[in-house]
């Protein structure tokens, strides 16, 4: 005999649907994994960038402060310039190769890191080019939370998810329905020993029904569970763009004074920070400043170089933080 279940006509369809949609939302997940991981190159790549900026910027100091060093040497030699000052300016270049130091040690981590992103080996070389004039952006909360709404796989998952929900609901209406089975057998017959009466062989056909019995609301609470679930999925995609829209406001509200401070610095205290420089070496080998005043103008600039530099790396790592939020990718 041979005998076979039949679901209600249309549950196995519905089945079909809810199976399909944990396709895509794994494919989403995926997506927005792949978005993550792009997010982090570019920071990383950033900060690579940023410390070997920085290096430059120290060794260029470096090579000056030996400079100065050999003045000050040349003024102790003629009793111009105290030992103080070759001591103060030997400590400088000895601090400065060790941030030098810790700036290779820097490099080095993130290198690593993003090798490790790549699937790479840990010391791969990265080739990289100087931070450029950065492209600023003119960006709004709505804009980017529609970008968001239309890209984000993230987003996209969760009303995957929701639809998923939606099938299952259908999926748990199919429930109240009866399930059917249909069984074909083929009896074979001996004659009766005793009476030696032949018997003859039968052919079979049985059709079964089970009854969706409703057991202490089994099936009604799988409709609720399935309700519960749009709810709850619709409470995660409004909380999640209420988080969006906080995100983008602090964003850019950050972009906005990042990109004052680097003009700011690029117009005026980098400028200032060199001409002074310039100025008291000057008036330091004719005798008219002090030394320390060659290393606190030569420290200042140091330190201006590399604020607009790390400004300009924080910019261009918000903006790789808001295109993945967006799931898109400014030019």
């Amino acid at each position: 005999g041979l005998s076979q279940a039949f679901p209600f006509p249309g549950k196995l369809r519905e089945q079909a649907d809810v199976n399909r949609k944990d396709v895509d939302i794994v494919e989403q997940e995926i997506l927005d994994a792949k978005n993550e991981i792009r997010k982090n190159v570019i920071k990383s790549y950033n900060e690579i960038v940023y410390f070997r900026k920085a290096i430059e910027i120290a060794n260029a100091n470096k090579d000056l402060l030996n400079n100065i060093a050999e003045v000050v040497r040349t003024k102790y030699s003629v009793s111009t310039a105290s030992q103080q000052n070759l001591l103060k300016v030997e400590l400088e270049i000895t601090n400065l190769a060790e941030k030098l130091e810790d700036l290779h040690s820097k490099e080095n981590s993130q290198l690593a890191f993003i090798n490790a992103l790549l699937l790479r080996p840990n010391n791969s070389s990265i080739d990289t080019k100087n931070i450029q004039d950065i492209k600023y952006q003119q960006l709004n909360v709505e804009a980017l939370i529609d970008s968001a709404i239309i890209y984000r796989p993230f987003l996209e998952g969760i009303k995957e998810a929701k639809q998923k929900e939606t099938f299952k609901n259908s999926l748990a209406g199919y429930e109240y329905y009866p399930n059917f089975n249909l069984a074909l057998q083929y009896s074979f017959r001996d004659k009766i020993a005793k009476t030696n009466t032949p018997l003859d062989d039968f052919f079979s056909v049985m059709i079964g029904i089970s009854l969706p019995l409703n057991y202490g609301g089994k099936v009604s609470s799988k409709v609720e569970e399935t309700e519960a679930m749009q709810n709850l999925y619709d409470e995660q995609y409004r909380m999640s763009l209420q988080v969006l829209r906080s995100s983008f406001g602090s964003s850019i509200a950050k972009l906005n004074s990042l990109q004052q401070r680097i003009k700011l610095i690029s117009e005026g205290s980098l400028i200032q920070a060199n001409e002074n420089l310039k100025s008291t070496l000057t008036s330091y080998q004719v005798g008219q400043v002090d030394f320390l005043n060659v290393i606190d103008a030569q420290n200042s600039l140091l330190k201006i170089e590399n604020d607009l530099y790390r400004l300009k790396t924080d910019y261009l790592n918000e903006i790789a933080e808001i295109e993945f939020l967006t799931g898109t990718e400014f030019n």
